[in-house]
């Protein structure tokens, strides 16, 4: 039995909804597409291959020519200026004009106002997706049904089975990793000091100290410099109740959880990481490691190894040839004191970029080299970068302990906390690559035409 066409009024044969859209606003567009096949429409939309039973057409403009019956243009600021986007805007208006009917439906996903939007739907009436996506969605549909837009009682991939066969999910047991590495131990005392700390003769980078209320609060007294002229004004144990209802427990999550990060920083100066003071951001320098490598077991025990110091270039319209630049691996802890049952550094890398001289690049250009770097690092990939850059932190050891003041540590488990789930991903079946990369690959020439098409990198940086 085929399929029932409950609006028939399709004399031309077209029976798609065509999403046309920027790729950095795929979260909406995946959404809107489910939406849409669960109300019965065909979608062609490049990220679900098969939809409706079809598959995804290699002729955009035959796609949008003969077999679309609207094209749902997704507008945002990322979308504006692609040049992809405004080549189906281009003829899907083309098609308005011929035939004399609204054929290009723009939905403002940004609230994107009017001087803004393009010249060519500077003028159509709109769908606001900006405020609400439910309101949006409802006057979509009615619109859709409006102009007898063809839905099937049918269809041959459901919004299920698609989920189903995107994720493979099987019947077996997960392994989880967390990014959330327990400190096991933590002092209980907090100091308080009443005189700020000057000296000229005792170096106090390597003490974690607070100051807050006009107070310098640290754990006990600096390690190693007992010179240092210090007006002790109590000891609080921030673990009692009493004590977070005295001073309000969100004062002593502040003070934890700033006296923990310098703790951790401390230790990454220490072991030779650079932190760029407008960036805030500690990172590897060039040749701080032999071949700028950290070889670790990877979570499958594996021995495996990372780069955290790579070369790239990208293409410049202005120099002609391409210019190289530099990414660091960064890594970030950020320390969580209560929400977790437990404390915990939250560990998550991020990448630094110098130029050849070791001078910061910086500006709008900085997020397209990111991706470019990064579109292609898979979960695994991440947590691969993750545990080396946890196993070089600790040396390998079980545990790291960070000498905090005199005769005090903080200790720190080695590993992130794990979980395990019932249900499993067979990631292999939906073609995600196995093997994992050091992030120092070449670009294709694809990539790169890519990147030309999309402006380049260097008019960004001379704005």
């Amino acid at each position: 039995m085929s399929n029932v066409v409950t609006n028939p009024q399709n004399t031309r044969g077209r029976d798609h909804l065509f999403i046309s859209y920027a790729q950095e606003d795929s979260y909406f567009t995946d959404w809107l597409a489910l939406k849409l096949m669960s109300q019965g429409y065909r979608v062609w939309y490049d990220r679900i291959k098969l939809l409706g039973g079809e598959s995804y057409p290699k002729e955009i403009d035959e796609a949008i020519k003969q077999l679309s019956y609207r094209v749902l243009a997704v507008v945002s600021r990322n979308s504006l200026n692609k040049p992809n986007p405004r080549k189906e805007w281009t003829l899907a208006l083309n098609i308005t004009r011929n035939e004399k009917t609204n054929f290009l439906i723009p939905l403002n996903l940004d609230g994107v106002p009017s001087h803004e939007l393009n010249w060519m739907i500077s003028d159509i009436v709109y769908i606001p997706f900006n405020t609400s996506w439910a309101e949006g969605l409802n006057k979509l549909l009615k619109l859709l049904e409006d102009i007898q837009t063809p839905r099937f009682t049918e269809v041959k991939t459901t919004p299920s089975t698609w989920l189903s066969t995107k994720h493979h999910l099987e019947q077996r047991t997960e392994q989880i990793w967390s990014n959330a590495l327990p400190i096991e131990e933590i002092p209980s005392q907090l100091h308080r000091y009443l005189a700020p700390i000057r000296s000229e003769t005792n170096d106090l980078s390597e003490w974690p100290y607070y100051e807050y209320g006009g107070e310098i609060w640290a754990f006990g007294p600096p390690p190693n410099t007992p010179h240092i002229p210090l007006e002790e004004n109590g000891v609080l144990d921030w673990r009692q109740t009493n004590i977070q209802q005295l001073t309000g427990s969100n004062i002593v999550s502040k003070i934890l959880s700033n006296l923990l990060r310098k703790s951790i920083q401390i230790e990454l100066r220490k072991r030779g990481l650079k932190c760029h003071a407008n960036a805030k951001q500690y990172y590897f320098p060039r040749g701080l490691l032999e071949d700028d490598t950290i070889y670790f077991k990877d979570y499958t025990g594996r021995k495996t190894h990372i780069k955290v110091v790579g070369e790239r270039s990208y293409p410049s319209k202005h120099q002609g040839t391409p210019v190289k630049y530099t990414y660091h691996l960064s890594p970030i802890m950020n320390p969580i004191p209560f929400k977790f049952g437990q404390p915990v550094y939250l560990a998550a890398i991020r990448l630094y970029f110098t130029d050849t001289s070791d001078n910061e690049i910086y500006g709008k250009g900085v997020n397209r080299l990111r991706r470019r770097i990064c579109k292609h690092w898979w979960n695994h990939e991440w947590l691969k970068r993750t545990l080396g850059i946890i196993s070089w932190l600790t040396q390998g050891r079980d545990h790291l302990e960070l000498t905090v003041a005199e005769n005090t540590t903080i200790k720190i488990r080695g590993t992130p906390i794990k979980y395990q789930s019932k249900l499993g991903i067979a990631e292999e079946a939906q073609g995600q690559p196995t093997t994992t990369t050091d992030g120092d690959e070449e670009y294709t020439q694809e990539a790169d035409e890519e990147e030309e098409e999309e402006g380049g990198l260097q008019d960004e940086y001379d704005e």
